[in-house]
């Protein structure tokens, strides 16, 4: 079993060999696009190249060979990702698709640029996804209706909050927990989310 600990609103850390870190980035661009970042750091000496080398080429994300100069993957929808069916038949590639941040993408780009939710088949397993979803979407939706900071939460005798202030989020105390809505209240039972 793998956890993965998801940092609202763009942050992912999961499971990484002993002594180093895995954290992702999810940027969204516009509607549309999202740029995204792979972050993978040392707890104890620094990463050489030939290491950051062999994390690259399992990523599949090696400059010049799958990332252009501009950080543009060269295995795209337009070519298919590069799909190799000759190491798929031989049995030599499940996917066909080399590196794991690749085939991640390719879940992620074959899907579209907007999903249409409605069509999801969501079960008892997706009940952190479905409270997440409704969770960033009541945010914004409380945000945009009185200004209640995105996704405030609360510690045991502070609220924090990330605020927006000159084009920029910080970090700021709101005060008391009792003076801000916060996540920890109680959820309604899982149903499917949505999106209007």
């Amino acid at each position: 079993m793998r956890i993965t600990h998801f940092i609202a609103p763009i942050f992912a850390i999961f499971p990484a060999a002993a002594g180093l870190v895995n954290m992702q980035m999810f940027v969204p661009l516009d509607d549309e696009n999202t740029m995204h970042y792979f972050v993978k750091l040392s707890l104890g000496d620094p990463i050489d190249d030939r290491q950051r080398e062999i994390h690259m080429k399992r990523a599949g994300t090696r400059m010049g060979l799958e990332i252009d100069e501009d950080y543009n993957m060269l295995r795209n929808s337009e070519n298919l990702w590069l799909q190799d069916r000759a190491a798929m038949e031989s049995g030599a590639s499940i996917t066909g698709i080399n590196g794991v941040t690749t085939q991640d993408v390719v879940m992620q780009e074959s899907m579209g640029p907007i999903y249409d939710r409605t069509k999801e088949h969501l079960g008892a397993s997706d009940a952190a996804l479905i409270r997440m979803r409704r969770l960033m979407l009541d945010s914004v939706r409380r945000f945009t209706a009185d200004g209640t900071p995105p996704l405030a939460w609360q510690s045991r005798s502070t609220t924090r909050s990330f605020t927006r202030a000159n084009g920029s989020f910080r970090s700021m105390r709101l005060g008391r927990a009792s003076t801000t809505r916060s996540i920890n209240r109680p959820h309604r039972s899982p149903s499917p989310l949505t999106v209007r």
